[in-house]
């Protein structure tokens, strides 16, 4: 649906790790450019990268984890929007199943707990 009739999932670690040029021709590529337009389109995301860019101290592994974990809701929240608006809704609901269908039988932690139920 959201990668076209051709989408395999081997191809989700391809466009996971892609840019913009590099994605399929279907509704992904439509919604990465709205979420990126979107998330830097907020002032203080420019801000926060040229806050980063002009530092003369380097940036810590640890200093960078928190920049990240402080991001990523608002990063997550463009997302969300930009999958709504193409027709992709409730695309979180529900982790477990969606765990089980990309892994069956896996048992990677996640949220604390095993996808297979155990902790």
């Amino acid at each position: 649906m959201i990668l076209g009739p051709e989408f395999e999932h081997a191809d989700l670690k391809n466009i996971i790790f892609s840019a913009y040029d590099n994605l399929p021709d279907a509704p992904v590529r439509t919604i990465y450019r709205q979420a990126c337009d979107r998330f830097f389109a907020d002032p203080n995301i420019p801000q926060l990268v040229d806050a980063l860019a002009k530092r003369t101290a380097p940036l810590r592994r640890d200093e960078l984890a928190h920049t990240l974990r402080v991001i990523h809701p608002f990063a997550l929240s463009v997302m969300m929007k930009a999958l709504k608006r193409q027709g992709v809704d409730g695309v979180f609901r529900d982790l477990d199943a969606m765990e089980a269908q990309a892994a069956p039988g896996s048992s990677r932690a996640c949220r604390g707990r095993t996808t297979t139920g155990t902790s």
